[in-house]
């Protein structure tokens, strides 16, 4: 059998959110056969400007169901590093169909519309092995 190591990693910063909406999603595309082996989230700018008096970002499965990190204060000024590490973890939300792709979301959510951000940026890695 063989297997490759693989990170992505994926940085969104307020110009990235465009919706004139209180959430907006991303989606991070991962390939058939992968199995995540930890995530990680850093925020090195505070999401702040406009009328906005908070802004989280969740990572989940694109089910939206199971939370890979739960809300993270983006709006704090940048603090520790947040990440899930599932290495050994036996749940069937982290081994997806072999044969599929599987996406993970990015969900930013704001007290009010995250396009008036006028600072902040956050970055996502996401090491994952493809097995072949």
């Amino acid at each position: 059998w063989a297997s490759e190591n693989l990170v992505i990693k994926t940085t969104y910063t307020f110009s990235d959110l465009t919706a004139s909406a209180a959430t907006q999603t991303f989606t991070i595309a991962l390939p058939a056969g992968h199995i995540i082996e930890f995530i990680k989230l850093k925020h090195s700018a505070a999401f702040t400007g406009g009328s906005l008096s908070s802004m989280t970002v969740r990572v989940a499965d694109t089910s939206g169901v199971a939370d890979l990190i739960s809300a993270a204060n983006v709006f704090q000024a940048p603090a520790e590093t947040r990440g899930t590490y599932v290495k050994g973890t036996a749940s069937a939300t982290l081994i997806p169909n072999h044969d599929t792709s599987t996406d993970v979301s990015v969900l930013f959510t704001g007290s009010h519309n995250v396009d008036t951000a006028t600072a902040g940026s956050v970055t996502i890695w996401i090491k994952y092995i493809t097995l072949l």
